[in-house]
């Protein structure tokens, strides 16, 4: 099938092709050269993904839902805000991708490279990162996504003590959000996390197994119920 002109098939040549916004809902795709490519909120909800070149492709709110990724290029990728949700990543490259506030619950990510990836508000809850390479990626929370301007209460009805105290009830979900990127139940065995910025990351329950945290900062990490067996811990940080 074509889109836009282009022809929508395996080991497609799609570099920098116009395809956002499009329909790609379980399209073939795999081996596909999508270098720079822009899929801005694209659906590639089911798409078979597999080995395709998509370095430095625009993916911002792109729908990748159980997407097939196994052994794609994504190295400087852009992804942020997307949705991978039960994606299969495994033995993708990933290096330099802009993972900003991207869903990837349930996906799997065994065997990935994130080297240097910007992970900031990554929700991994249930993600499986066996053997992943995270040296250097970042992995602090971005509360910037939970600001709320007092500004938008005032004048929307209601007296001025109501809507302090909504604003204030909002500026508490915030900081609670801001304060716990959830990689919660996250199974990172054997996981290379070398130098990885984990501040203030929610690990409870993760299987950290194996992982090599060495000089990682867990400033504020909560790591209640983590398993930590074998794992090297050397020279990382717990506290400022």
């Amino acid at each position: 099938m074509k889109i836009n002109g282009w022809e929508i098939e395996p080991g497609a040549n799609l570099a920098e092709a116009d395809l956002a916004e499009t329909n790609l809902k379980s399209a073939n795709l795999s081996h596909a050269n999508l270098r720079g490519a822009d899929l801005f909120r694209a659906n590639l909800s089911n798409a078979n993904l597999s080995g395709a070149d998509l370095g430095g492709a625009d993916l911002p709110k792109a729908q990748l839902v159980r997407a097939n990724l196994t052994g794609a290029n994504l190295v400087r990728s852009k992804l942020n805000d997307a949705n991978l949700t039960g994606a299969n990543i495994s033995n993708a490259d990933l290096t330099e991708a802009d993972l900003t506030e991207v869903d990837l619950t349930d996906a799997d990510l065994s065997n990935a490279v994130l080297v240097n990836a910007n992970m900031r508000g990554v929700n991994l809850t249930n993600a499986n990162l066996k053997n992943a390479n995270l040296n250097g990626a970042i992995l602090t929370n971005n509360p910037d996504r939970y600001y709320f301007n007092h500004e938008l209460f005032e004048g929307i009805g209601g007296s001025d003590h109501a809507n302090d105290k909504a604003f204030d009830e909002l500026q508490a979900e915030r900081e609670a959000l801001a304060k716990n990127p959830d990689w919660g139940r996250a199974d990172l065995r054997n996981a290379n996390l070398v130098g990885a910025s984990l501040l203030n990351a929610n690990l409870g329950n993760a299987d950290l197994t194996g992982a090599d945290l060495t000089g990682a900062n867990l400033t504020g990490a909560i790591l209640t119920g983590a398993i930590l067996t074998g794992a090297i811990l050397a020279d990382a940080t717990f506290s400022t």
